[in-house]
């Protein structure tokens, strides 16, 4: 899990320069995708939920080499408001990820009988789906409400980083306890 939460870490936060019409991701988020991807590997024996959420992270990382390689040549800006289509699908791809991941924590918790704070997961989770989605969506229409949006959207985004890595240790601690 802990390949997971650094993944997340690198995709949640977004260190960008801009050089007038191009833009300088100084961490990718392909990378994280990438670890998150390998993270999820390891655990794909867990539950099935997570051969599900590797799969979305594949293509997440994909998809985001290729966003980044837009950005970087400067092809997002002349997209205009166009622009926001590819950043919605890739919203809503990683909502899909996250819900994969969360679902699959709760797979775990009800086999192996753990206390992994799958409960306080899922709830985050719904908050930020619905965080994202609206401030995405407001963006077309009403700017201000993305802006309320958008800062609703980052307070979730923080959160869910830190009831994942509760999770991640209650996961280790469970598992370095002795076998009956």
């Amino acid at each position: 899990m802990r390949r997971i939460l650094i993944g997340l870490v690198l995709v949640f936060l977004d260190f960008d320069i801009d050089l007038g019409a191009r833009r300088l991701g100084l961490l990718p988020d392909f990378i994280g995708y990438g670890l998150i991807a390998a993270g999820l590997r390891e655990l794909e024996g867990e539950s099935s939920r997570f051969q599900r959420a590797r799969l979305f992270a594949v293509v997440l990382c994909v998809y985001s080499a290729g966003t980044y390689a837009a950005q970087l040549l400067g092809v997002m800006e002349q997209l205009g408001l166009f622009a926001l289509a590819p950043s919605l699908v890739g919203i809503l791809l990683s909502l899909a990820m996250l819900y994969q991941i969360t679902r699959g924590v709760a797979e775990m918790e009800a086999r192996h009988g753990a206390a992994l704070g799958a409960d306080d997961l899922d709830a985050v989770w719904l908050w930020l789906a619905v965080s994202q989605t609206a401030a995405a969506v407001s963006a077309m229409l009403w700017p201000l409400a993305a802006a309320v949006c958008l800062a609703a959207a980052v307070v979730c985004t923080l959160v869910y980083l830190v009831r994942f890595s509760r999770t991640k240790q209650r996961w280790e601690a469970f598992r370095s306890q002795p076998k009956a």
